[in-house]
């Protein structure tokens, strides 16, 4: 940003603060004003405490303390786009605040010091206080709503992918927020669901829970659902995989939320994911034992079939105990390339990340492999592994899985 555009977004920022001082003293008058017409039964500048609020210092002392409370209360700081409870709590407070000051200012400094007559019955403070809270808050939601409305009327009409949240509590409302914030570009939720009776038929920032997780299929197949996202951080294991299961057999895709855990980890964790292997097993995922692991710590590690669904996890699980250098060895160059890439972007420069493309066929191209780099460790994954397709096709099995595995055995003796 050129300093130009810096001085044109703090001018507009001041601007949007002027308005909202002078709104909220604008308020101000109209809320006092109003309690003592209440008060007094007429206007209140022919009432008993005329002289009182016809004074200009008392206004000006009204106007100057009221801005000082709801200035300290940083209801100037809040962004309005995202006005909600916390603003409506400071503003009740802030009024609390500016009634009491006001109350002991009119009865000390004016009523003894100044000796005007003050005959303003306590409960006009009370009407002010409820007048002023609900204004100045009010107006706050007010711009809000209106920055909203028409983002509602846009996911209304959007043809955007039609969102089930299954798990109508804090982490469901975090998602819907994820996207509202991103103008509902991955789609919109338009239905709930949860295992707590109590949220049946009620509402999460406006969209409606109208089951619990068994009815997933059908609510899904009602409401047009693509994409089916669970939002379930602090239920059980088994009650996780049951919801999932039950969310495979719809014809939706099916998404997994951020654990309330990785909210507080590193940024790519913080992303709504794809299942995972690990969801569906029937048991505890197995992790590995780091202190078996400490030899990886500073060596070069070569993973044959390094792009492939085994060699990639080999890689990933590696990464982790801080290698030298990784070399991801591969006949297939886009995945290799991917696994690079991702590597890259989770772990920076912490350790070397090489791809070489090659066949475990050919073992002259696994010697210029061990020639370039002199790997400490190997892991060997290149394999064909599809079965069914081998039993068709078992001489290429035998070549690749048998002779490939002879020839990387052979050089690692040899390196």
């Amino acid at each position: 940003m050129s300093i130009s555009d810096f001085r044109k977004v703090r001018l507009e920022a001041l601007i949007k603060k002027a308005v909202i001082v002078l709104l909220d003293m604008a308020c101000l008058i109209i809320s006092g004003y109003l309690a003592c017409y209440i008060v007094a039964g007429r206007s209140p500048l022919d009432s008993s405490f005329s002289n009182l609020i016809s004074s200009n210092v008392h206004t000006l002392l009204f106007i100057i303390i009221s801005f000082l409370v709801v200035y300290s209360f940083g209801l100037y700081n809040s962004v309005w786009r995202y006005a909600g409870v916390d603003e409506i709590i400071k503003s009740v407070c802030a009024s609390a605040v500016i009634v009491l000051i006001m109350f002991v200012v009119d009865k000390v400094v004016f009523g003894f010091v100044l000796s005007l007559p003050d005959k303003m019955p306590f409960y006009a403070y009370f009407l002010f206080w409820i007048f002023f809270s609900f204004s100045i808050a009010g107006i706050r939601l007010a711009y809000r709503a209106l920055r909203v409305f028409p983002e509602l009327i846009v996911s209304k009409s959007s043809k955007n992918k039609r969102i089930m949240i299954v798990g109508a509590g804090f982490m469901g409302n975090f998602v819907i927020d994820m996207l509202k914030n991103d103008k509902f570009i991955k789609g919109r939720a338009v239905v709930a669901v949860d295992d707590n009776p109590a949220k049946l038929n009620k509402k999460i920032q406006g969209i409606k829970i109208v089951g619990n997780c068994d009815s997933i299929p059908s609510v899904a197949e009602k409401y047009r659902i693509d994409t089916i996202i669970l939002c379930l951080p602090s239920a059980s294991e088994k009650r996780k995989k049951e919801i999932l299961s039950i969310a495979m057999t719809t014809d939706c895709d099916v998404k997994i939320s951020p654990s309330q855990e990785e909210m507080f980890e590193k940024t790519e964790t913080k992303r709504i994911r794809d299942v995972d292997i690990a969801d569906l097993l029937s048991r505890p995922e197995v992790t590995l034992n780091k202190k078996t692991c400490r030899y990886l710590i500073g060596s070069t590690v070569l993973v044959t079939g390094g792009g492939g669904s085994i060699g990639s996890e080999i890689c990933n699980q590696v990464a982790r105990y801080n290698p030298k250098r990784i070399i991801i060895f591969d006949i297939y160059e886009n995945c290799a390339f991917e696994l690079q890439n991702h590597l890259k972007e989770k772990y920076n420069d912490d350790f070397d990340i090489d791809v070489r493309i090659g066949s475990v066929r050919d073992i002259n191209r696994l010697r210029e492999i061990m020639e370039e780099f002199h790997p400490d460790v190997i892991f060997h994954a290149a394999a064909h592994k599809h079965v069914p397709l081998m039993e068709d096709s078992p001489c290429e099995a035998v070549k690749n899985n048998v002779f490939g595995t002879y020839n990387v055995a052979l050089i690692a003796d040899e390196y």
